[in-house]
C-alpha cells in the first residue's frame, strides 16, 4: 500500500512531507483537500487515527475560523468537522496515511515516525534546511547525560515519571542533539535540556529541534510551553516565544527545580503556546 498524503502545495510543510515520501521510494496518493475534502465521517475517522481531538486538526492561522465564531463556546466536534469540509482551509495539514499509521505531520519531520528507516542521507527540506528524526532517550543515557554536563546545563534532576528526552540525528545518521520537556501540571511543559553538539552549531539543528520537542510536548497533553534562558533568547524569540517576567510563571511552573534554583535567577522566562 502506498501512503496517502491530504495536500496543500501551497504550504511549505506540505511540501517537505510529501518531498520525504518521494525521496524514500514511495509513490503517494496525493488529495488536494482544498478541492477534495473527506466528508465529516472519514475527517473524524483520519483525526482520531492520528490520535487528535478534532480541535487540534483544525487550522486557525491564515483561515476564517475567528470569523465563523468556531471559537466560541458550544461549538461541537459535529459543527467543527462540517465546517471543516465545508471550507477545507480549515483543515490542518498534511495529514499522511501509511502501514505504520496516521499522523498530522507538523512539523513536517513527524513524517519520519511514519515510514521505515531508508531515506537518502543526504535530504534536506526544499531551501536546503535540515530535517531531524527524534528518538526517545532514557535520562540516564551516557551521551545525554555527557552532552548536558559539557554545555554546562543541569543534569540532578533528570529523573522523574514526568520528564521526558530525546536525541535527535539528521537523515546520515549524524548526532543532532538533544531536548526534553517536564509536565509540571496544569497543560504546562518546561522546555530544557536543549543541546546541540559544537561542531554542528549555525545549521539550523536548534530551530528543527525545538518544533519536534513542542510537537511531543502537545501530543503529552500541555498547551503552555515555557523555559529558562541567559544565552539563546534571540533564537527562541524567532520561534515564537516572548519574555515574561518571572513573577508572572505559573505554579506548576514555579515548583520545578530547574525554576526552583538550579538555573540562575538571571535567567530569562519565555512562553508560548503550543499549537499545531
Amino acid at each position: 500500500m502506498q501512503p496517502t498524503i491530504w495536500h496543500n502545495p501551497d504550504c511549505g510543510t506540505s511540501r517537505n512531507v510529501l518531498r520525504v515520501l518521494r525521496a524514500v521510494g514511495y509513490a503517494p496518493d496525493v488529495i488536494d483537500y482544498r478541492h477534495t475534502p473527506p466528508d465529516p465521517a472519514t475527517l473524524a475517522r483520519m483525526i482520531a487515527a492520528a490520535g487528535l481531538k478534532v480541535r487540534d486538526a483544525v487550522r486557525r492561522r491564515g483561515t476564517p475560523f475567528d470569523e465563523m465564531g468556531l471559537g466560541e463556546p458550544g461549538v461541537t466536534d459535529a459543527d467543527l468537522l462540517h465546517a471543516m469540509v465545508d471550507t477545507p482551509i480549515l483543515i490542518n495539514r498534511p495529514f499522511v496515511r501509511t502501514l505504520r499509521g496516521t499522523a498530522l505531520c507538523r512539523p513536517a519531520d513527524t513524517v519520519f515516525g511514519l515510514i521505515e528507516r531508508g531515506w537518502p542521507n543526504n535530504l534536506t527540506r526544499e531551501k536546503g534546511a535540515p530535517f531531524v528524526i527524534a528518538e526517545k532517550r532514557p535520562a540516564n543515557a551516557i551521551d545525554l547525560v555527557a552532552s548536558l554536563s559539557e554545555a554546562g546545563l543541569p543534569v540532578e534532576d533528570l529523573s522523574g515519571a514526568n520528564k521526558h528526552f530525546f536525541g535527535y540525528m539528521t537523515p546520515d545518521s549524524r548526532p543532532a542533539g538533544y531536548a526534553g520537556f517536564e509536565l509540571p501540571g496544569d497543560g504546562h511543559a518546561l522546555l530544557r535540556s536543549i543541546v546541540v553538539p559544537p561542531s554542528r552549531r549555525g545549521h539550523g539543528l536548534g530551530r528543527a529541534i525545538v518544533p519536534l520537542a513542542l510537537r511531543a510536548a502537545h501530543d503529552a497533553g500541555a498547551r503552555e510551553a515555557w523555559l529558562l534562558t541567559d544565552t539563546a533568547e534571540d533564537v527562541f524569540d524567532q520561534l515564537g516565544f516572548e519574555t515574561v517576567a518571572r513573577d508572572q510563571a505559573p505554579d506548576a511552573v514555579r515548583s520545578t527545580a530547574e525554576f526552583a534554583g538550579l538555573c540562575p535567577q538571571t535567567a530569562t522566562l519565555m512562553h508560548r503556546a503550543i499549537t499545531l
